[in-house]
């Protein structure tokens, strides 16, 4: 039984989560070997289902733990993973960003079909359900109609607003789906984030290495990129931003 401590800073599911990986860390829980179910941990462990289902939701996360259909959850087998990386250096100097040619060349060399794609995160579509996709689709242009035609003005489509903010509950957020803004992708939530916060000439520092359409947008945006390295139990946050009248106490753009 886990008892609640409100000294505790722990969240609750972490514990259900710890005890886990400690079973298999001890050798209680082989590799390929089915886990408690749900109602059964549970019962034994005197929490809700839904606490033990984000623990497992976690683990599945880490990689201690896989899920399989119409079956539970089992321990996933230990693999031999490749030495990581070493941390990137970058100049600690703030620099203008010019990455548009070379991106150019990434986005011209996306035609040549003897080319693997290693440079644009999108999946190949020999491994997508193609035709349940089209079915669905075609399923949901069908139900709505001549709205499925029409553009939506900011901030979005009010029902597909709604289930997001319906859907944040899993995640232990109450919002509203009038606080909610979708967009035509990530890339464009960034563009607006960083214009709501930060003008041409301000510096904004992101880790290194970067995805490069952010190092686009902040080009766009006439503003100036101050690297950082990612480093390993080092975690900075992935984008912070300083005005020009602060920025110029920490380095001058060449």
């Amino acid at each position: 039984m886990l008892k609640q401590d409100s000294r505790s800073e722990d969240l609750l599911y972490e514990r259900v989560a710890d005890h886990i990986t400690q079973l298999i860390d001890q050798g209680t829980l082989h590799a390929g070997e089915r886990l408690p179910s749900i109602r059964k941990l549970s019962s034994q462990m005197d929490v809700s289902i839904s606490t033990v289902l984000q623990a497992y939701m976690t683990l599945e996360d880490k990689n201690w733990i896989e899920a399989k259909p119409q079956s539970g959850f089992y321990v996933r087998p230990a693999r031999n993973l490749p030495p990581e990386p070493k941390a990137s250096t970058p100049s600690p100097l703030v620099t203008r960003v010019g990455v548009s040619e070379l991106v150019a060349q990434v986005f011209q060399s996306a035609h040549d079909p003897e080319m693997i794609q290693l440079a644009l995160s999108t999946p190949s579509p020999d491994h997508l359900p193609v035709k349940r996709l089209n079915r669905l689709m075609a399923a949901a242009t069908a139900r709505s109609g001549a709205r499925a035609l029409s553009y939506d003005f900011p901030p979005g489509y009010g029902p597909l607003r709604h289930e997001i903010a319906k859907r944040s509950i899993d995640s232990g957020c109450r919002l509203s789906e009038n606080e909610i803004v979708t967009t035509h992708g990530t890339m464009e939530a960034l563009n607006l984030c960083l214009r709501a916060v930060a003008k041409p000439g301000d510096i904004v520092a992101i880790e290194s290495p970067a995805f490069y359409g952010t190092l686009q947008i902040i080009e766009s945006l006439g503003m100036k990129a101050l690297l950082q390295s990612a480093r390993k139990n080092n975690f900075r946050r992935p984008i912070l931003v300083w005005g020009s009248s602060a920025a110029a106490s920490l380095a001058s753009a060449p």
